[in-house]
């Protein structure tokens, strides 16, 4: 998860990313986890400036968190009733913007 990198930001979303498995594992239906903010923007994942340096960076945060839950959540059989959306600036607004969220026991749909 990442949870004793040198890193205070990885170790803060690897404790949110092992949290959220938890609340998983306890039956808990939607948990959301954010990027923590570190270069002074409103929201980590909504960059205007410095796209590279700043996107590389919260790649570092957060992927090896990421893969971890996923492999924890297959390897306990919670992935099949699981949905894991992992996503930047998904829509923009005044407010941090998701950057994982877990769904548990979503009805599987079509559209058509």
């Amino acid at each position: 998860y990442g949870t004793d990198s040198s890193d205070e930001h990885q170790r803060y979303y690897a404790s949110q990313a092992l949290r959220a498995r938890r609340l998983v594992e306890a039956g808990v239906r939607f948990i959301e986890i954010t990027c923590p903010s570190f270069d002074g923007n409103n929201s980590p994942w909504d960059q205007h400036g410095q796209l590279k340096v700043l996107h590389e960076k919260n790649a570092r945060v957060t992927e090896q968190s990421v893969a971890a839950l996923i492999k924890d959540l297959d390897q306990r059989g919670l992935l099949d009733e699981t949905i894991v959306l992992w996503a930047g600036c998904v829509v923009y607004s005044y407010s941090h913007p998701v950057a994982l969220v877990v769904e548990v026991g979503a009805v599987k749909t079509t559209l058509s």
